[in-house]
C-alpha cells in the first residue's frame, strides 16, 4: 500500500469516521490527502464534482470487510451501503481480515 500512496497520495475512506486514525496511522496533520467518499458523493449530488473527480482520477481506496463494515462504515441510517462497492478501474492491492485497498494509480 505505501508503494501506492507514493504514486497516488490521496487516499478515500467510506466515511468521515476513519480519517483520524489514518491520518495517525499515516503520520500525517494535513487532511487534503485523506478523504471521505461520502463527502465526494454528496458534493456531487449538489453538483460539486471536484472531489468526485480527484478520487477518480487516481487514489487508494480503502474499504472495511465484514463486522468493520458494520463498526467503521455503515453506522448511521444516512450512510450509503454503495460506498462498500469499489470503484470501476480500481484494483485490490492489499486485504486484511478487517479492510481491503483497491488502488487505480
Amino acid at each position: 500500500m505505501a508503494a501506492q500512496l507514493k504514486r497516488c497520495p490521496l487516499l478515500s475512506l467510506p466515511n468521515n469516521k476513519l480519517i483520524p486514525d489514518a491520518r495517525w496511522i499515516l503520520d500525517s496533520t494535513g487532511q487534503r490527502n485523506i478523504v471521505a467518499r461520502s463527502e465526494a458523493s454528496a458534493d456531487a449530488l449538489k453538483g460539486a464534482h471536484q472531489l468526485e473527480d480527484r478520487i477518480l482520477h487516481g487514489s487508494v481506496a480503502v474499504y472495511p470487510l465484514g463486522e468493520a463494515v458494520f463498526v467503521e462504515a455503515i453506522v448511521d441510517v444516512g450512510d450509503d451501503p454503495r460506498e462498500q462497492v469499489p470503484l470501476k478501474g480500481f484494483k485490490l492491492v492489499y486485504t486484511s481480515r478487517y479492510y481491503a485497498v483497491y488502488a487505480n494509480c
